[in-house]
């Protein structure tokens, strides 16, 4: 990455502009010449918003209701049964084929289930093991490459040896299968840093392809079509939104269109269209309060109204119909982030901009003194909203859904209820005093219906005082279960099956847990006689069942076995040190030992006496092997921040290509390319090309990454990180199409939202 810090340059004589904004920190500065006394604002002239708020709201699509729904299953099974035919196994490349389709058609979400059981089964049919490379054609390798990729499957570039000769040149047999080498196109996509072969697959196609586009050398139109699109952008990089729009018009012309698959495609289409719009109708509603209440329209006039556009951003990374809630959220999210981006870009001075990122930084309303008002403004504005959804997301999150009580004498007689409530209080959060209050009235009522003896039932007596000593949520599981059997056998409505069923199962899981505490001292004993700590701490406590205990209360289910025995030894170590601590050292020692922990450092041990040398450098050593066994075995959850960096990568210098052009004319900021110009002395031409490679470097990282996620959740979160850079490539191709959108983007914006698929 080009960093060119500490260069001064004039830039219209005017003002420093950090482009840390967009990951690794390519920014340059540029002296001022304003002074405070006298300031010129400069305006970007942004046009007004093409959709008003009366036009949205006027929106209506008549593709809701149960007759749609039913023609969706209906089409939805034939598409199930397709998939699920038996020639799965036989006909690879029919079924890879298939999803292709389904993924550009925008129905993949559908079937996401079914595709991963199909290719499963495909993986270990053809792509497991070299062996089984050799029986595959071009075709089959790169479609498969491709897709079982994108689903966390680790093919290795090599399946692709075969298709160069012994000189290291590709076969003249590649040139001709055009239908293969636009496959192979695409694969080479996936690839990740450092796979050379891939690198030169894919140079190798887009210049074979270009030469059959110029030459005009395809036999069909549809393959010319799908050949300028797949080198205008690779489908990877594409927004599935969008791709569906035009993947669509393609499939029409094809000899082996499916009519009930594109009837299915256009209908599903139309359906998530007009959720999209009543969310846009929402976000319209809920961003106009939200803009009047924060007096951004007023006090930030400068600033783009941007709400349709916003809300693509926001479909585009989140298209499916459950999601309407975080579209919302991202919208406003977006709409906040334009403000930010029109005060660096357009209004800020130098001095401003410097102060507004140090209170940014530091998170602290308290520090916006220093700050003009417009930046006041902006920032309790955009701290306030930020705290808010990231409050409301907690709520939601717990569901903490507690009723209001209104009448407190019908509290009162509902024993069962107060009850209820009380253990439902537990659940509150930070500053909800609805709940503090609720659980100081509660816990006084039932302790009086204790005294009183004034309940029904003497389970339920049995109930509340168990419940007054602890309540339900701060409970070992384990121990609940074994009071709560005793307790519901005495209940009029117990169901006999379900004691038998809970008892049974506590005795299995007491077994699983009897062999795991039986491992658990074969291996402590043998780690604890290699640290030497039973003759050289001979102080300390041995504590090995109770350790367990520990461990089975914190994760008792039966799979857990291995990191009950880490836990084990967690707990082990934690009561030698509590007993260096509470029993053993002095306090010259103990504050020594201190700082050498918080350093975590073996070179600061010389000090030390050597009972305490043994202790840190066994405690030291313990913990660093199981950090490093968590993550050598628990790969894919060190996953998530990486493929934020890398898409907000992708995404700012997608942002330069399309921008920076039109903006410098304006007088805007230099960017990214003219940063590069500028520290080597390359053409614009060669920055940009500099430019695309470091988006081609940061879409491998990202492509590393998603080989290693098995875990649905994350699956799914890097599938959203990685949409927000589909979403900046897709909008900055053409250039500032967000700042000033041309007819085409609000075409697309239209066919998007608001044009039904006919």
């Amino acid at each position: 990455m080009v960093t060119v810090e500490g260069i001064k340059w004039h830039y219209n004589g005017r003002k420093r502009t950090n482009i840390g904004r967009f990951p690794n920190q390519l920014y340059f500065t540029v002296k001022a010449a304003t002074t405070n006394a006298h300031i010129v604002r400069r305006s970007a002239n942004y046009p007004p918003s093409v959709w008003s708020h009366d036009y949205l709201e006027s929106l209506t699509n008549k593709y809701v209701g149960v007759k749609h729904e039913t023609t969706l299953l209906g089409l939805k099974e034939m598409v199930r049964r397709m998939i699920s035919e038996d020639t799965v196994v036989e006909n690879p490349l029919a079924t890879l084929e298939l999803i292709d389709d389904l993924q550009r058609l925008g129905l993949s979400y559908h079937f996401e289930d079914e595709i991963s059981t199909v290719l499963k089964m495909i993986y270990i049919c053809y792509y497991e093991a070299r062996e089984k490379w050799n029986r595959l054609d071009l075709n089959l390798k790169a479609v498969g490459f491709r897709l079982l990729r994108q689903y966390s499957y680790h093919i290795p570039q090599e399946i692709f040896d075969d298709i160069k000769d012994e000189t290291g040149n590709f076969k003249a047999c590649v040139r001709e299968d055009v239908v293969g080498m636009l496959n192979l196109y695409e694969a080479s996509f996936l690839g990740v840093e450092d796979e050379k072969l891939l690198d030169g697959v894919r140079e190798f196609t887009t210049k074979c392809l270009r030469e059959k586009l110029e030459k005009n050398d395809t036999v069909d139109q549809s393959i010319s079509m799908l050949i300028s699109h797949a080198l205008e952008l690779p489908l990877l990089w594409r927004v599935q939104r969008f791709e569906a729009m035009w993947f669509m018009e393609a499939y029409k012309r094809r000899t082996d269109m499916k009519p009930f698959l594109l009837e299915l495609a256009e209908l599903d289409f139309n359906i998530v269209q007009g959720i999209h719009q009543e969310d846009l109708k929402r976000s319209s509603r809920h961003v106009l309060v939200w803009w009047d209440g924060l007096c951004w329209n007023r006090k930030l006039s400068f600033a783009r109204d941007r709400l349709v556009e916003s809300f693509m951003w926001a479909a585009g990374a989140n298209f499916e119909p459950q999601h309407g809630v975080p579209r919302i959220h991202v919208t406003k999210l977006i709409s906040l982030v334009n403000v930010i981006d029109d005060v660096y870009d357009v209004y800020g001075t130098l001095d401003e901009l410097e102060q507004f990122t140090e209170v940014v930084r530091r998170w602290d309303v308290n520090k916006v003194e220093g700050l003009p008002d417009y930046m006041k403004i902006c920032f309790l504005g955009f701290h306030n909203t930020i705290n808010e959804m990231a409050y409301n997301t907690l709520i939601n999150q717990k569901s903490l859904v507690i009723p209001y009580v209104k009448k407190v004498a019908c509290v009162r007689e509902d024993v069962v209820g107060m009850l209820n409530l009380y253990e439902a209080s537990f659940l509150g959060v930070e500053d909800e005093k609805l709940l503090d209050g609720v659980r100081e009235f509660t816990t006084k009522c039932l302790r009086e219906k204790l005294e009183k003896n004034d309940t029904v039932d003497q389970s339920i007596s049995m109930l509340i005082s168990h419940a007054l000593e602890l309540p339900l949520l701060w409970r070992v599981q384990r121990f609940e279960a074994m009071w709560f059997m005793e307790a519901y056998k005495r209940r009029t409505d117990m169901k006999p099956f379900l004691l038998e069923l809970a008892e049974l199962d506590f005795n299995i899981v007491q077994g699983i847990h009897q062999e795991d505490l039986k491992r658990s001292s074969r291996h402590v004993l043998v780690w604890w006689d290699g640290l030497c700590w039973n003759r050289k701490l001979s102080f300390a406590r041995d504590r090995l069942v109770e350790s367990f205990m520990w461990a089975a209360g914190a994760n008792f289910e039966p799979q857990h076995g291995v990191p009950r025995i880490h836990v084990t030894k967690l707990i082990s170590l934690v009561n030698v040190i509590d007993d260096v601590y509470d029993v053993y050292g002095t306090l010259d020692e103990l504050e020594q030992f201190t700082e050498v922990v918080r350093r975590w450092d073996v070179n600061k041990v010389e000090g030390l006496p050597d009972y305490m040398k043994i202790c840190f450098l066994g405690f030291h050593n313990t913990i660093n092997e199981m950090a490093y066994n968590t993550l050598i075995n628990q790969k894919s959850l060190v996953i998530p921040y990486n493929v934020i960096h890398w898409s907000a990568m992708i995404l700012r210098l997608a942002d330069d290509l399309g921008t920076s052009s039109a903006e410098l004319e304006r007088g805007d900021i230099p960017k990214s390319i003219q940063c590069y110009m500028h520290e080597t002395g390359a053409t614009e031409e060669k920055a940009r090309a500099y430019i695309k490679s470091l988006i081609m470097e940061a879409w491998k990282k990202i492509n590393k990454e998603r080989m290693f996620v098995k875990s649905p959740s994350l699956q799914i979160f890097l599938e959203c990180a990685s949409n927000i850079g589909r979403m900046g490539q897709f909008t900055y191709e053409r250039g500032d199409i967000f700042g000033a959108p041309d007819d085409l983007y609000k075409s697309h914006a239209s066919s998007l939202l608001f044009d039904p698929k006919s």
